[in-house]
C-alpha cells in the first residue's frame, strides 16, 4: 500500500510498504533460504534470502529489528554495469506476494552486497515458503530495470465512510525509523469535499473487520486540498491478522460549529468499549497502552490497562475482568482497592502473563465477570 518513505538510523536505510493483498498469522520461527521467482533477464541475483522474528542473524553484523518486528536479511550480487542505488524485493509466501521491501545499496557493479531490513511483525507467516524475487532495481547511473511482469503494489482503493464530508486518499503503515524502537507509524490523507475548513477530525484503523486503534487528527482540514497526516501506532497491534488496512472517519467538527458524525461510531454507547450489562461498572477506556501523566505512553507485555467508573450505590472493593481480543477471552485480571461510587479509576492496570504479546490490538475488551462490594454483597455475570 501507499508511499515510501526511507527509515532513518538504520545500519543499512530500507523502507517496507504492505500489500494488500496477505491475511498474515505469526508461524515458526525462522523460514528458509529462497532464491526463486526473479526473471531470468534480472540485472540482479538473489543469492540468499532469509526471514525471522527477532534476533540476530549468523552472517549479518548488525541487529536491524526491534521488539515486534522481523528481520529480512538478503545477500545478492550485481551483475549490472553501473553501481547500485535502489533495489526492490517482492517477498512471497507459497507463492502469494505478501510484501514489497525497498532496500538503499551502493554495491559496486560486480560485487556482492547485502541488505538487512525491518518488517513488521506478522506480515511474513514462517510456516510457508518464502521467495525473494527482485521486481526492479535503480542504478546509480539513472537507468532503471523493471520486471514487467509484476503490477506495482500500489495496494486496494481506500475504504471509504459512508456519508462522510471528507475523503480517504492514503492509510499506510509505515515501519519504525529508529533501531529497537516498537513504534510504527500510519499515514493518511484526506480530501475534504465539506464547504467549510474542518478543525478536528476522529479516526479508527481497522485490520479487516476489527478496529485497532483510534485517533484524532486537528485541522485545519481545508475544502479540496489534500492534507497529509502522520501518528503513532505502538507494536501491540501486530501481529494484523488481515492487512487491508482501512482508516475510517468517525467525527468531523467544523470551523463554524458543526459537526458531522459516524452513525455507526460509538458501537458501545456510551463509551467506544463494550460495556457489561448489569455490572454496574462503567468500563470507559479499555487498551495494552498504559498512559501516566508527564510520560511516555508504554506498552509492557502481560498487561492491559483499564479506566472504569463504579456506578452502584456502595464502594466496591474487587472488580473481576475478562480480557477479549477479537471476540475472544484470552485473559483476565483483577482490581483491588475501595472503589466509591461515581469515583474515576485511571489507568488500572490488570495483569496476566498468559495475556499475547503483543495483543494484535490497541483495543482490547475489558468485560466485568465478578463485582465485591465492602458491604458483604456481591455481583456476578449471569452465565450464558
Amino acid at each position: 500500500m501507499g508511499a515510501e518513505r526511507r527509515l532513518q538510523q538504520f545500519p543499512y536505510r530500507a523502507v517496507v510498504r504492505v500489500s494488500a493483498a496477505l491475511l498474515a498469522v505469526l508461524g515458526v520461527a525462522t523460514a528458509g533460504i529462497a532464491r526463486a521467482q526473479t526473471a531470468p533477464d534480472a540485472p540482479v541475483s538473489v543469492l540468499r534470502c532469509d526471514v525471522r522474528n527477532g534476533g540476530y542473524f549468523p552472517f549479518s553484523a548488525t541487529r536491524v529489528a526491534g521488539p515486534g518486528q522481523q528481520e529480512l536479511d538478503v545477500t545478492y550480487r550485481n551483475d549490472g554495469r553501473a553501481d547500485l542505488r535502489l533495489l526492490t524485493f517482492m517477498l512471497t509466501v507459497d507463492g502469494v506476494p505478501a510484501v514489497t521491501v525497498f532496500a538503499k545499496t551502493g554495491t559496486l557493479a560486480g560485487a556482492t552486497g547485502s541488505s538487512a531490513v525491518s518488517i513488521a511483525q506478522g506480515v511474513v507467516p514462517l510456516s510457508g515458503s518464502i521467495g525473494c524475487r527482485v521486481s526492479a532495481v535503480d542504478f546509480a547511473d539513472g537507468i532503471t530495470w523493471r520486471d514487467p511482469t509484476i503490477v506495482p503494489t500500489s495496494g486496494a482503493p481506500p475504504v471509504q465512510t459512508p456519508g462522510a464530508p471528507l475523503t480517504v486518499q492514503q492509510c499506510d503503515l509505515q515501519v519504525p525509523r529508529f533501531q529497537d524502537t516498537p513504534v510504527f507509524y500510519l499515514h493518511e490523507t484526506l480530501l475534504s469535499r465539506a464547504p467549510v475548513v474542518a478543525t478536528q477530525v476522529l479516526m479508527s484503523l481497522f485490520a479487516g473487520r476489527d478496529r485497532i486503534m483510534t485517533f484524532g487528527r486537528p485541522g485545519p482540514i481545508v475544502p479540496g486540498a489534500p492534507t497529509r497526516s502522520e501518528h503513532t501506532v505502538n507494536w501491540n497491534v501486530f501481529p494484523l491478522r488481515d492487512l487491508h488496512l482501512q482508516c475510517r472517519i468517525d467525527r468531523v467538527v467544523f470551523a463554524d460549529g458543526t459537526m458531522w458524525q459516524n452513525p455507526a461510531w460509538p458501537e458501545f454507547p456510551p463509551w467506544d468499549t463494550p460495556q457489561t450489562p448489569g455490572a454496574q461498572v462503567d468500563v470507559l477506556r479499555c487498551s495494552g497502552i498504559s498512559y501516566v501523566k508527564g510520560g511516555e505512553p508504554t506498552v509492557p507485555g502481560g498487561y492491559v490497562f483499564v479506566d472504569f467508573r463504579n456506578t452502584a450505590s456502595g464502594v466496591a472493593t474487587e472488580i473481576d475482568f475478562a480480557i477479549g481480543v477479537r471476540g475472544k477471552v484470552v485473559g483476565s485480571g483483577r482490581a483491588r482497592g475501595r472503589y466509591a461510587p461515581n469515583a474515576l479509576v485511571f489507568n488500572q492496570a490488570l495483569r496476566d502473563p498468559s495475556l499475547p504479546d503483543p495483543l494484535g490490538t490497541q483495543l482490547p475488551a475489558c468485560f466485568v465477570t465478578h463485582v465485591e462490594y465492602a458491604d458483604g454483597t456481591s455481583w456476578n455475570t449471569p452465565q450464558r
